[in-house]
């Protein structure tokens, strides 16, 4: 990997758009450092790239990678280091009902109601039947 990220580099050096090698640096990336590293690179190409097909897929690839480290430090009871990833999480896939459920659970382990609330309907309009985040809004606190 360590060869194509210098390849990938000396690419982007003489074709600073070239929006194929942006994609490609990105796996590379994902694979070797994970998902903030993909980023700088995923972020260039859905620029340049507009209306590519593999747009969603990357979204999804970078939310799901920024949950898992978010979830993870969450468990550990650090929230504060927990909250970006999950944010960005969202806000890849906004619609993704487990994920805004983690994130208004942060919240609500801060007590953070106005933000638990939010993230949890959120969820709830991606997955209007869902128990979970039901039963999680009804429990909060009225203000």
């Amino acid at each position: 990997l360590d060869s194509a990220i210098r390849y990938g580099r000396k690419a982007l050096a003489m074709h600073p758009k070239f929006t194929t090698v942006y994609k490609n640096m990105g796996i590379i990336m994902q694979n070797k450092y994970g998902p903030d590293s993909a980023e700088v690179y995923w972020i260039k190409f859905i620029e340049y790239a507009g209306g590519d097909p593999d747009i969603p897929e990357i979204k999804r690839l970078l939310g799901n990678g920024f949950h898992k480290k978010g979830i993870a430090l969450f468990r550990e009871h650090n929230n504060a280091a927990a909250k970006p990833y999950l944010e960005k999480a969202v806000q890849y896939l906004p619609a993704d009902p487990g994920m805004n459920y983690d994130l208004g659970s942060l919240y609500a382990s801060e007590s953070n109601w106005p933000k638990a609330r939010q993230y949890w309907r959120q969820g709830l309009k991606a997955a209007p039947g869902d128990a979970m985040l039901q039963q999680a809004l009804q429990q909060l606190p009225s203000n």
